[in-house]
């Protein structure tokens, strides 16, 4: 579920808040790291709701909302300078963050989706929530990283779609 900057900023008190917020951030990228602490405990309890919302997994969701707070402080001054609300600044690069954790799953799976299960691209798509498209290229990078593990395939062939059911 994506969290509307909209919505996040009401969850931590709306605009009073977002100002704080805005405030905290515009110190913090003049040095204050106490501003940064204020501004972290004000916004990372919607950052984290975002993220667990997206992975399902409290110890994930954790670590992103870390990664996202790191990226904020070496870029505090970039974003207060785009003008935007520090919230939706941090639940952007969370949504971002959070899902780049779920495509390395999916792509893992997609091999067993389609040499196991014989779905076609638009299937394995369906499952996954990306375009067909993308399926083979997912395809590829998990078979590639199989041969890397294992060596090149018995037959002399690399791992590559040309025996695939579905190519």
């Amino acid at each position: 579920m994506c969290l509307p900057a909209r919505e996040a900023r009401v969850i931590i008190g709306g605009m009073e808040s977002t100002n704080r917020a805005a405030g905290l951030l515009a110190r913090a990228a003049d040095g204050d790291v106490a501003a940064f602490g204020e501004f972290y405990d004000l916004c990372a309890p919607a950052v984290y709701g975002l993220c667990l919302d997206v992975v399902g997994d409290a110890s994930v969701a954790q670590g992103v909302v870390q990664e996202v707070f790191v990226e904020l402080w070496e870029r505090c001054g970039e974003t207060v300078a785009s003008g935007r609300p520090p919230l939706t600044a941090a639940t952007e690069i969370a949504r971002t963050r959070a899902v780049s954790q779920l495509v390395p799953a999916d792509a893992a799976m997609a091999p067993e989706q389609a040499y196991r299960h014989g779905r076609t691209y638009r299937e394995i798509a369906g499952l996954l929530g990306v375009a067909p498209e993308s399926v083979p290229a997912m395809l590829e990078h998990a078979l590639s990283h199989v041969a890397g593990e294992s060596g090149p395939a018995h037959d002399g062939r690399s791992a590559t779609m040309s025996g695939s059911p579905l190519g």
